[in-house]
């Protein structure tokens, strides 16, 4: 069997460099089959005096332009991706010519791949040391030259080339990251890090350190020409404390001791830089990050979790999804429905008023035991399943409901839960199911911008998939006519938009209680849309944030 490999590399602001790793790649005893080049215009049209021949040796070359950050640019390589394994590169390495055939003769010898990714070994190492930096490294939690570990603090300590051995590691640094395309069917980089991606590398490997190993190669060496990529001071320093909250707050559930090494480890930044960088500059961009994320600490992430708490109404999410549940309780009045991913049982609540029997079905332990006490139907009957493989016989339900879940499995499994759906469902039944509307809510992205979904869908391509299972196919939009309002006005003027902005990052910090007394006072409505705001409608449908479908078998 034939081992393909693909490289992808994201150019940056060096081109003498770039030349040397291209030249690199096609010395390699084991070429790839596929490079993609993904830059800015200035760069890609620098590569015509390369001139590397990547056609005598059979090399799928293409060159792909992009003007956003790193994550995006990898995202597209991810998704042009067509081969067993591929190499990441910034372009500012030189790779051994035995490179690639110990990375895949590792890989091949991992018959049960459970190792996902590996870091080769730089060559021309050499640790600088300096006292002063060791001593604040040790004292605020700060990486040191180490053994690839993730701190108390969220920080990843750096692989001492020199010293370590060959063995696992907890994070790939970004230089050179190979990788099984396993790897990608669950976990894609985060576009939400701003500008350039800075610690896309970490928050990538905490990620899929989950469900993979992470190996630290030593036989596969590199060439580091170990240049600045952000010219900035100012800007490197708050991207290196924003960033770097932003992916601790997502990555941890962090107790007592992790948040104080994680403030510590900020702290820490800002002496490196009083003491080391010495530049008025970078210490006005570390000040600047370190009070955003005290004073505004919760704006890059999420209000709340996917999962939603039955107990809390105070959510943002929770009117809509009643909306959504109580729509499609007029399809199940004495059916026998199935609710799949039915989460902490809300919805199975509302569907079991006017249906038969209710099933719900969760793939997830802990909140399926939860469900168990929420439930008050005896018409109710929960189930521990996946939405992949029901556990239930062919043309069993007259209705089935799935809202938001598409978006929570990965992109080659979604069509496997419709047939699934399909197979369950008795002839002429009803499938009522909702995903967000990817043309709305990100339009011009490849990986979500919520990074707890997986893959969302345009209108387009989820009714590709519909039709070629179910007959006939009606879109709803959700829509929340009472606030579509100030959406509107937000995208024609982008400075309202700023204001909104800040406004909203204000109101974060204060009291819920606080929040609902302002709005009642500013909007004569509480701060969380209700029930009675929403409608389901067909027109228009393309501009709602959530699309509801009716398919028939």
């Amino acid at each position: 069997m034939s081992i393909s490999l693909e490289v992808v590399i994201i150019a940056r602001e060096n081109s003498k460099n770039l030349n040397a790793f291209l030249v690199s790649v096609l010395s390699q005893s084991r070429l790839p089959s596929k490079v993609s080049l993904i830059g800015e215009d200035h760069l890609i049209n620098e590569y015509e005096s390369f001139s590397p021949d990547f056609a005598s040796r059979n090399i799928d070359f293409k060159i792909i332009p992009s003007v956003s950050h790193s994550s995006f640019q990898k995202n597209i390589g991810i998704k042009n991706m067509s081969c067993d394994y591929v190499f990441f590169a910034e372009g500012n390495i030189k790779l051994d010519n035995l490179y690639f055939e110990e990375a895949l003769k590792l890989l091949n010898s991992d018959s049960s791949k459970k190792i996902g990714g590996i870091t080769g070994c730089q060559a021309d190492y050499k640790h600088r040391k300096n006292s002063l930096v060791e001593f604040l490294n040790r004292c605020f939690y700060l990486p040191n030259n180490s053994n690839g570990e993730i701190l108390k603090s969220g920080f990843g300590n750096k692989i001492d080339y020199s010293e370590m051995k060959a063995g696992e590691i907890d994070w790939l640094p970004k230089t050179n990251m190979f990788f099984r395309k396993e790897v990608f069917d669950f976990d894609w980089f985060d576009e939400n890090l701003k500008n350039n991606s800075c610690f896309d590398d970490l928050d990538f490997s905490i990620r899929i350190s989950k469900k993979y190993k992470l190996f630290y190669l030593p036989g596969a060496i590199f060439t580091d020409f170990d240049f600045a990529t952000i010219a900035n001071l100012k800007e490197e320093l708050y991207l290196k404390i924003t960033n770097f909250h932003y992916i601790f707050k997502k990555n941890f559930r962090a107790g007592i001791n992790s948040r104080l090494a994680h403030y510590l480890s900020l702290k820490g930044l800002i002496l490196k830089t009083i003491f080391c960088k010495k530049s008025f500059k970078a210490l006005s961009g570390a000040l600047k990050g370190f009070a955003e994320i005290i004073f505004l600490r919760n704006y890059t992430l999420p209000l709340y979790l996917e999962r939603l708490d039955y107990s809390d109404f105070r959510q943002p999410s929770i009117a809509e999804h009643f909306v959504r549940y109580e729509y499609a309780a007029k399809f199940c009045e004495g059916k026998i429905v199935l609710d799949c991913a039915s989460g902490e049982g809300i919805g199975v609540n509302i569907l079991c008023k006017t249906a038969k029997t209710v099933y719900g079905v969760d793939i997830d332990e802990n909140t399926f035991k939860t469900a168990r006490k929420n439930i008050k139907y005896n018409n109710a009957i929960l189930n521990h399943g996946s939405a992949t493989e029901l556990p239930f016989n062919d043309d069993y339900f007259d209705v089935i409901t799935s809202m938001e879940t598409l978006e929570h499995i990965p992109q080659k499994l979604q069509e496997k839960c419709i047939e699934e759906f399909h197979r369950v469902l008795k002839p002429g039944g009803k499938l009522i199911i909702s995903t967000p509307n990817k043309s709305v809510l990100n339009p011009n992205g490849i990986a979500p911008k919520n990074y707890f979904h997986l893959w969302e869908l345009t209108h387009t391509e989820f009714v590709d998939i519909l039709l070629r299972h179910f007959k006939t196919i009606e879109t709803n939009g959700l829509f929340n006519p009472i606030r579509q309002q100030i959406n509107t006005v937000v995208n024609v003027n982008p400075e309202i938009k700023t204001r909104l902005s800040l406004k909203k990052k204000i109101m974060l910090i204060l009291p819920f209680w606080i929040k609902n007394v302002i709005s009642m006072l500013l909007y004569k409505r509480k701060i969380y849309p209700l029930k009675s705001e929403y409608i389901i409608a067909t027109e228009h449908f393309e501009y709602s944030n959530n699309m509801v479908f009716v398919a028939s078998k």
